[in-house]
């Protein structure tokens, strides 16, 4: 009884090891099978390259009508506006006035504005006058627009002086300005210094001219 207990216990015993090894070789005939090359492992995407660059902006052209005619470079750092104003004027008089200067219309501002633009910080504005029968030079200078709190201008143009005389002909409500306006100078020859300080919280310009009557 003893012997068969042992005999049966030991046969259990094989039985489960056989069961065991059986299973491992399954598993290990799963992984690989004889006679075969394992499957390779798919090679590591390559390593990104550096962001491809964008094209540059083409150049473009724009109309408007309080801007004008402009042709500017894609990436801005070359510009060129054309723009003109003109103002007419009407005097009429019931009777004509003892000097002889009776009713008449007259142009009182013809303004053709040229402006360019060039690497940017350089800017450059001509602006002559046809209106009368004397054609004048009204502005015409050269200034630096770069990123700094002193930049400067040199030519001729408004002297920093006169707060309605610093305004554009096309921002007055009438076509002349008020008699104080008389009292300062006008466009001049001179050298000056302006910028903004305080993120626009200042403003200055200085400068010397020739000085006009």
């Amino acid at each position: 009884m003893s012997n068969h207990f042992r005999f049966k216990k030991a046969l259990t015993a094989a039985t489960l090891a056989a069961v065991v090894v059986s299973t491992s070789g399954v598993v290990v005939a799963d992984e690989v099978k004889p006679g075969t090359v394992p499957a390779a492992k798919p090679a590591p995407p390559p390593p990104a390259g550096p962001p491809a660059s964008l094209p540059p902006k083409p150049d473009f052209v724009t109309a408007s009508a309080d801007k004008g005619f402009s042709i500017q470079s894609g990436d801005g750092a070359f510009s060129l506006k054309l723009r003109a104003y003109l103002q007419a004027d009407g005097r009429i008089f019931l009777e004509d006035p003892p000097s002889g200067d009776g009713s008449e219309f007259l142009m009182r501002r013809v303004r053709p504005v040229i402006e360019a633009t060039v690497y940017k910080n350089y800017k450059f504005r001509v602006m002559p006058d046809f209106a009368g029968s004397n054609t004048s030079l009204q502005d015409a200078y050269a200034e630096t627009a770069f990123n700094f709190p002193i930049n400067g201008r040199i030519g001729k143009y408004k002297a920093p002086v006169g707060l309605e005389r610093l305004q554009s002909a096309t921002a007055l409500l009438f076509p002349e300005r008020g008699l104080p306006t008389n009292l300062v100078p006008n466009r001049d020859i001179g050298v000056q210094l302006q910028g903004v300080l305080g993120e626009g919280l200042f403003e200055y310009q200085a400068g010397v001219f020739n000085g006009t009557p």
